[in-house]
């Protein structure tokens, strides 16, 4: 049962975050504290760990966390339950999009992810008063002057 309860814990932090592994550690903390699996300290052990070891942070964290909740099988489910989600739904999302054959919705996407990235860079533009910071992210060569601000 603990394992079912770690996998879904897990689940419901890969798929309520945003942003990457990185972005969810703040939920994860927050749950798995409330849960009373970790303390805040050992939570911050499981995040220097995962920072030390390369590859992705959130499957690491939570396999540190399982690990220390029920061994090596909780471990498997908290990193199961990070990856499972997303797998699914990027292989999902694979099989829509190339499951579009007609062109008008290619560009129609193209179009979507062109806004998007207008609207990103105008409100840089018009926020820093900076055209070269705008043109720097729009090529993906600007340093990050601004924590709000990661392209």
């Amino acid at each position: 049962m603990l394992l079912w309860e770690i996998f879904v814990l897990f689940t419901r932090v890969a798929l309520f975050s945003w942003g990457g592994g990185p972005a969810s550690l703040a939920l994860m903390q927050r749950e798995t504290t409330a849960a009373g699996w970790v303390t805040a300290a050992e939570f911050a052990d499981a995040v220097a760990v995962g920072n030390a070891l390369p590859g992705p942070i959130a499957p690491q964290v939570s396999a540190y966390v399982g690990y220390k909740m029920a061994g090596t099988s909780a471990a498997v489910a908290a990193a199961a339950g990070t990856v499972f989600p997303t797998t699914h739904l990027m292989l999902l999302m694979l099989d829509i999009f190339f499951g579009i054959n007609n062109r008008q919705h290619c560009c129609c996407i193209c179009i979507c992810i062109s806004c998007i990235s207008f609207s990103i860079i105008s409100h840089i533009w018009i926020e820093n008063k900076n055209p070269r910071l705008a043109c720097a992210h729009l090529v993906g060569a600007g340093r990050r002057h601004d924590k709000r601000y990661v392209i």
